[in-house]
């Protein structure tokens, strides 16, 4: 009853060890996550604001007949 009693024990640990690693590596992924989404948010807001300044014409206007750089 002891050597079950010890091996179940034993089967607890290890999984809760497993159990532990994974929880980090999650909790690791998850961080790194955020801050993207962050980096994300921080470059879609100026963009958003380059476009409603080119909408409301605050850029300055492009030749109508000059060729782009890639001719």
């Amino acid at each position: 009853m002891a050597d079950e009693n010890r091996a179940r024990l034993e089967a607890l640990e290890t999984r809760n060890a497993y159990q532990e690693a994974t929880i980090e590596d999650l909790s690791a992924q998850i961080y790194e996550h955020q801050q993207k989404i962050e980096r994300l948010e921080r470059r879609f807001e100026s963009l958003a604001e380059k476009v409603k300044g080119i909408a409301a014409g605050e850029s300055a206007p492009l030749p109508e007949n000059e060729r782009p750089p890639h001719y």
